[in-house]
């Protein structure tokens, strides 16, 4: 129901656009800011875990000036949206901006992504319910690369290192964590 929902509304969006004119000349962008866990691994919602489904959401860009639409496997960010919209408008971004634009990633035919990126969550959940309070002691942090997930849990007090190629589910407990990763 949620997906269409979203899709319902996305539709609603690109009507109301072309009808007042503006849908051949307005740059769309949609997105989210998680994922939802659907029993992958053990719950339903999205709470304070960073496995693929809660993190690899969607990004849709629709640039009427740009080509028909391609799929890009590369790595980006949440980080990577304020400094890709700047640049659609030839805006130079504030250089606290960490986020590199997303136009760069397809240049000439060869990749240009990232070789990595970070998730982190550091709010608290009690039975399930979000408590509202945030709490580094007990922060989530990944660290994920084409082929590897490294997911450290505060709040479990565990680590788990994944081949996410041969294992996408991340179904596994994970395959250890490397000592060039734990030392680092």
């Amino acid at each position: 129901a949620e997906v269409r929902f979203v899709d319902e509304n996305i539709e609603r969006l690109y009507d109301a656009l072309n009808q007042r004119g503006l849908g051949d000349n307005t740059q769309k962008i949609i997105t989210a800011d998680h994922g939802e866990e659907f029993i992958d691994h053990g719950d339903v919602s999205h709470l304070p875990k960073l496995y693929d489904e809660l993190i690899r959401v969607p990004l849709i860009i629709d640039d009427p000036k740009r080509s028909p639409s391609e799929r890009v496997e590369e790595l980006v960010s949440l980080v990577d949206l304020p400094v890709s919209i700047l640049r659609t408008f030839d805006i130079e971004p504030p250089t606290s901006y960490r986020g590199k634009p997303i136009q760069d990633i397809i240049t000439d035919d060869r990749q240009v992504g990232r070789n990595h990126v970070f998730s982190e969550v550091c709010h608290e959940w009690g039975d399930g319910v979000e408590t509202g309070k945030f709490d580094r002691e007990k922060m989530i942090i990944t660290c994920r690369t084409r082929e590897h997930k490294y997911i450290l849990d505060n709040q479990a007090g565990t680590e788990g290192f994944y081949n996410v190629r041969e294992n996408p589910e991340e179904s596994e407990e994970g395959i250890g964590v490397p000592a060039e990763v734990k030392d680092s």
